[in-house]
């Protein structure tokens, strides 16, 4: 399996690249940090992209596409297959790719350093073992520990609200203590692994499920360990994106609510918040006490934390994700058009914290009252194998023009566009996503009608179901 499923990169000379690795959704954010090193560097920079991502057509240039699962799913199917893959196998892949290791190559003898940015910095992402390449994102070991819940909830125990939790091993004992824990946390227990985003991994039991049955289902042959914590009925989730450079210096990218279906899956994220500013206040507040922890630990760069808002109002603090959220690249957006005038990016905050261990004199966060800017996602996750039929019109203009449209009072009162969308004759295996939208607009109503027309368009783009 060391072929690549696409590629179209084509190195420029007097040009300077740093290589990225991550899934397509970040693949953006990459724009914002090429401007930041050209500005340092004094030169022409660019960056080239390794991507899992599986599509009918790629509109961006300079990418290369690896992913095994895929490949072998294809070479049984017949068809192109995009599914997800897991982030350490994916790291994994590349680290070891004779193509990744050509390009690495070639790089080294055109510059004198190459940088690595990663969508989630995992262990098994070992290119720094050629010399004179540097990854730029958190210390691959601190952000598997930060990752795991089990180890954030015993830390965090008495700093943050929790939610009341146990910690057990295997099926058995997993539902032995569900069973035994509905009689206590009446509304319910929500049962997860150490690791896992947007509902995966992890499910709500109720007092009226079959546990033993839900829990099979859920987590099939996984042996733990398994986080249980007491369910709490709530109407608000909200998500905290942050940096951090060190143990004192925490700036907040912004906060978004998150929407979340089925109890425990999410399906995106609208900003700004509903929510009254004194609870905004404290999520911000929680969400730096975190910050400052896993700066003391030498964690440098992006973070997310996520909270529920019960129906007392008080905050409860659910997860961190040690790694960039989905909401980063329209943090990006908009800080872009909210903050003065070149006060630095979430990229070139996280790089100045790697590197430097410190933020730039003019670092700014946003404010919540942004104006006029209002955003939403959806992301288009499938529940069964499908086969797509067709395209999604294409988008007239890409993700920041949309921002920066809204935000200076050149586009009507909405604009929308779907990024990341398969495209035709594919099979899409159940957990992988059709696309995602992204709607902007100087109004929640603006934002909700534009999520809508492109749910719309990529349900069109479903065809049959496979067996």
């Amino acid at each position: 399996m060391d072929e690549v499923l696409f590629t179209n990169i084509r190195l420029k000379r007097d040009t300077r690249y740093f290589i990225y690795v991550g899934e397509l959704k970040a693949y953006p954010l990459n724009a914002y940090l090429r401007e930041t090193l050209s500005r340092l560097y004094h030169t022409a920079v660019d960056f080239l992209a390794i991507i899992p991502d599986v599509l009918a057509r790629y509109d961006t240039p300079n990418v290369m596409v690896i992913n095994p699962v895929a490949q072998k799913l294809a070479g049984t199917i017949g068809k192109p297959v995009n599914c997800r893959i897991a982030a350490e196998v994916f790291a994994f892949e590349v680290s070891r790719h004779p193509a990744v290791i050509a390009l690495i190559e070639r790089l080294r003898k055109n510059q004198p350093e190459i940088l690595i940015y990663q969508f989630e910095s995992v262990p098994e992402l070992t290119l720094e073992r050629f010399p004179g390449v540097r990854m730029i994102g958190p210390r691959k070991d601190l952000s598997r520990r930060w990752n795991n819940k089990i180890y954030q909830h015993h830390v965090l125990k008495g700093l943050l609200p929790l939610a009341d939790f146990e910690v057990s091993e295997g099926f058995l004992e997993t539902v032995g203590k569900t069973e035994h824990l509905l009689s206590v946390w009446t509304d319910g227990v929500h049962i997860s692994l150490e690791s896992g985003g947007g509902g995966s991994n992890s499910c709500v039991v109720l007092p009226s499920d079959d546990v033993g049955a839900k829990v099979r289902r859920t987590f099939g042959g996984f042996h733990g360990p398994y986080l249980l914590s007491r369910f709490i009925p709530h109407k608000y989730d909200p998500t905290v994106l942050a940096v951090v450079a060190n143990e004192a210096d925490v700036c907040i990218g912004g906060v978004a609510d998150q929407q979340i279906e089925d109890l425990n899956k999410f399906k995106g994220s609208t900003f700004p918040s509903v929510l009254p500013k004194r609870l905004v206040t404290r999520l911000r507040e929680y969400t730096k006490r975190v910050g400052r922890v896993m700066g003391k630990s030498g964690y440098r760069g992006i973070f997310g934390c996520d909270f529920l808002i019960d129906r007392e109002e008080n905050v409860i603090f659910l997860e961190i994700n040690a790694r960039k959220q989905g909401t980063t690249m329209e943090m990006c957006c908009t800080a872009e058009n909210a903050l003065p005038v070149g006060s630095p990016s979430l990229p070139e905050l996280e790089y100045r914290a790697v590197t430097e261990n410190r933020f730039p004199s003019n670092t700014a966060e946003i404010k919540e009252n942004t104006g006029h800017i209002h955003w939403g996602t959806y992301n288009y996750k499938l529940d069964r194998d499908i086969c797509t039929n067709g395209h999604t019109p294409p988008s007239q203009k890409d993700e920041r023009t949309i921002f920066q449209d809204i935000a200076g009072a050149r586009s009507e009162e909405e604009a929308f566009c779907i990024v990341e969308n398969i495209g035709s004759n594919h099979v899409v295996k159940a957990g992988a996503f059709l696309g995602r939208v992204v709607s902007v607009a100087t109004h929640p109503a603006g934002v909700d009608r534009g999520l809508t027309k492109g749910r719309e368009q990529l349900e069109r783009t479903i065809g049959d179901g496979i067996p």
